[in-house]
């Protein structure tokens, strides 16, 4: 545990080389204010196959093309309602490390760097890659005991701010939870009805008024997005808007093609 201590201090100070934030260094914004009673929810489903393939193709894994997915939608939302911050949007991200030989659920959260404040799309998705691939780093660096001992302490940081009223005087410990979570690859039924698709409903924290959760199932990926109404009434905008993130990915993919093919086509000095 002190190990990841000193990697989060190391990273504070600049020292570290590590690009994976560091926890309660999160922007302000219009997501992390005290919520309310009320929700709001909306939906949006892709092509699984679809995802992998431009993934593969953007050299992303799932995961990073997730939460790019939701970085894109989340800038356009906020740059919409002239709340950008400069500073980049942190993403709490729920990862196991159960061991093989272990029963049971063993969950850590790790800090992704969603690169909000960057415009291109490409660029956007190889520092959120960057950002997760060095976090996982950190955490494969400890035993999953004290992965998960973090995520305990961590979370209890964040109850106990949430309980003095300290939201508004700390930074964030994150903007907003993301997480992708793998669905049955074979349809489902009950009797002879399948199952079409599979949202994910879950919970908003204090200071945290949206929640993006993610399921596979089959050849489909379902995002469910939970909000405070009384703070994101339009969240349905937001999942539309994650539609349009991966045609800003499909675009950049095509553009990086073209200036690849005009540089192969230019004749080289000999």
């Amino acid at each position: 545990l002190s190990k990841i201590f000193l990697g989060q201090g190391l990273k504070a100070t600049g020292i570290s080389k590590n690009t994976s934030p560091v926890p309660f260094t999160a922007p302000k914004s219009i997501f992390n204010v005290p919520i309310t009673g009320a929700r709001r929810f909306a939906i949006k489903s892709m092509s699984l196959s679809e995802l992998k393939a431009i993934g593969k193709q953007a050299n992303a894994t799932v995961n990073d093309m997730v939460l790019a997915l939701c970085s894109g939608a989340l800038r356009k939302y906020m740059l919409e309602k002239n709340a950008l911050p400069k500073k980049s949007l942190i993403a709490s991200v729920p990862v196991s490390v159960r061991q093989v030989n272990r029963t049971g659920n063993q969950i850590t959260y790790v800090a992704a760097d969603l690169a909000t404040n960057e415009p291109d799309s490409m660029t956007r998705l190889a520092k959120i890659g960057a950002s997760t691939k060095d976090a996982k780093e950190e955490i494969g660096a400890v035993s999953s005991d004290a992965a998960t001992s973090f995520a305990v302490i961590a979370q209890g940081l964040v109850a106990v701010t949430n309980q003095l009223n300290m939201t508004n005087l700390l930074p964030p410990a994150a903007n907003v939870t993301i997480s992708n979570v793998p669905g049955p690859r074979q349809p489902l039924y009950f009797g002879q009805a399948k199952m079409e698709a599979s949202y994910p409903l879950s919970v908003l924290i204090d200071g945290q008024s949206l929640n993006i959760t993610v399921v596979s199932y089959c050849d489909s990926i379902d995002f469910g997005l939970m909000a405070c109404r009384d703070t994101i009434a339009d969240v349905e905008k937001i999942a539309d808007y994650i539609e349009e993130a991966m045609d800003g990915i499909k675009g950049g993919i095509y553009m990086q093609g073209l200036l690849q093919d005009k540089d192969n086509t230019l004749p080289h000095k000999s």
